[in-house]
């Protein structure tokens, strides 16, 4: 199924809030430092609450142990000397029918027996106008022997006015806002940054299921989104090789079965054709002519065509084929394709080892057509003027190579097809070991698929390379154990 079938679902899916991730980062953050700012205030609020009331405690206590110690009687000029240095107010309230003394004015008093100066508790805090103080009543008859006075009241001012009593709290709240406002600057620049990060990664995951296998660059440090990039990158490309790999294979079904029917046609009309070429060829037995030969040479080549046309399917078994000698082989070579190289005017060199010209290959009739198919694509690939070399050499000659056991001779046989051409379509480099993959106009595209099949049925290898302006092509393929000697 084509995945661009799924584009209108994926479409109709409704697009995430994009703030969401920033509010993620932003309100718990904002939301923490706010309830740190004002559990701060709260603690400072009653710490200096508490100190302040200790201060005043501290403070009356000290002046009413110096007015009980006092041998002296209460006046209204010892109450006045002792708020000069102390700061402490006094109100002396008297027995019945006399006014109380104090060191307040007398609106003030005034206003504080209005409020009730008799029933104050014995301790606590009031106001008198826009003035805060703490307070502490004491009983005459019970705290100290005063005969004249009936209960003695010590006021001390608030250190701080109404105004100024919030501070301990607004101090840590401003703080607090300073900072939340800090730190949404700060996470609102952060995550957008990670936002936009992300929000690329899933613009990248949308196209890929739309079907758009594109690359794109990580960005950002090396952390756990740019490593999820890195990973989707690579999910893109096995995809779209995936992808790739199932059109193949659905193209290459299909061809398969039409070139099965068409194979078959060709097979009979080149037999009989090669039938014709032989008889002919019996009628010079001495000296038989060289455009006979030539023709069935490309009868051979075409009846090989086929034959790989029909084998084109995995599933279908290789016919099992003679084994030959390298000498053999290299000659079955050079008269299937010396002649078309001359025609294409290329330069064609053999170098061969002499050391293994008696070395028996497996399978050799399709090795040499494997080999055959490798020397044509090089001859079209260096084109006119230009040079093709087949090299026969042990593959890396040495004990792992090279056994003697019993006198029987195990080499690794290694051909090397080198050609001057500009080397393979960038297109279909990394897939034209595969069926049907060719960039040629009149190409079916399985000599090199078939060439590896060979190489792989003979438990060798079949790979290519550029060195420098050459395209080398390797065929490795185990000798067959036969016996003899390797010097």
């Amino acid at each position: 199924m084509d995945p661009r079938s799924s584009t209108s679902r994926i479409d109709a899916t409704p697009p995430q809030e994009t703030w969401s991730l920033r509010r993620q980062f932003i309100v718990p953050l904002g939301a923490t430092i706010l309830l740190v700012a004002l559990a701060v205030s709260l603690i400072t609020w009653w710490a200096a609450n508490d100190a302040e009331d200790r201060w005043a405690a501290d403070k009356l206590s000290t002046v009413f142990e110096q007015l009980k110690r006092a041998s002296y009687p209460l006046t209204k000029n010892v109450i006045d000397q002792i708020k000069s240095y102390s700061g402490v107010d006094a109100i002396l309230v008297p027995r019945e029918g006399l006014l109380p003394v104090s060191t307040l004015s007398a609106a003030d008093l005034s206003q504080l027996e209005k409020s009730g100066l008799e029933s104050l508790a014995t301790q606590g805090s009031l106001s008198i106008g826009d003035r805060s103080y703490h307070y502490r009543k004491h009983n005459a008859s019970v705290d100290f022997r005063d005969s004249e006075l009936r209960a003695l009241v010590l006021l001390v001012h608030r250190p701080r006015d109404l105004g100024f009593w919030h501070a301990p709290v607004w101090a840590p709240i401003a703080s607090g806002l300073v900072s939340v406002l800090a730190m949404i600057i700060v996470t609102t620049a952060i995550g957008s940054r990670m936002v936009r990060r992300i929000e690329g990664l899933e613009a990248q995951v949308k196209r890929i299921a739309l079907g758009q296998y594109d690359i794109a660059e990580p960005k950002g440090p090396e952390d756990a989104i740019r490593r999820l990039s890195v990973s989707i990158n690579t999910m893109s490309s096995q995809l779209e090789k995936a992808h790739d790999w199932i059109a193949r294979t659905e193209r290459s079904r299909l061809i398969t079965m039409i070139a099965g029917g068409m194979a078959h046609e060709l097979r009979n009309a080149l037999t009989g054709a090669s039938l014709l070429v032989q008889s002919c060829l019996r009628s010079y037995p001495e000296h038989p002519p060289q455009e006979l030969i030539m023709a069935e040479n490309q009868l051979q080549r075409a009846a090989d065509s086929v034959r790989r046309l029909l084998a084109s399917d995995p599933s279908i078994e290789l016919v099992d084929e003679p084994d030959m000698t390298a000498s053999t082989m290299t000659q079955a070579m050079q008269d299937c394709v010396a002649t078309y190289a001359r025609h294409q005017q290329v330069e064609l060199v053999w170098e061969t080892d002499p050391q293994l010209q008696e070395v028996w290959v497996p399978q050799g009739a399709a090795v040499t057509g494997a080999l055959v198919n490798l020397l044509m694509n090089a001859i079209e690939a260096a084109g006119r003027g230009g040079h093709v070399c087949c090299e026969l050499a042990a593959k890396n000659l040495s004990r792992d190579s090279v056994h003697l056991r019993n006198d029987e001779v195990h080499v690794d046989l290694c051909w090397r097809i080198i050609d001057s051409g500009p080397g393979p379509d960038p297109s279909v480099a990394h897939s034209m070991m595969e069926p049907f993959v060719t960039s040629k106009q009149e190409g079916i595209g399985l000599g090199l698929p078939m060439a590896a099949r060979v190489a792989q049925r003979c438990h060798g290898s079949l790979t290519w390379r550029r060195e420098g302006a050459h395209t080398v092509f390797e065929l490795v393929i185990p000798s067959q154990a036969r016996q003899g000697s390797f010097v």
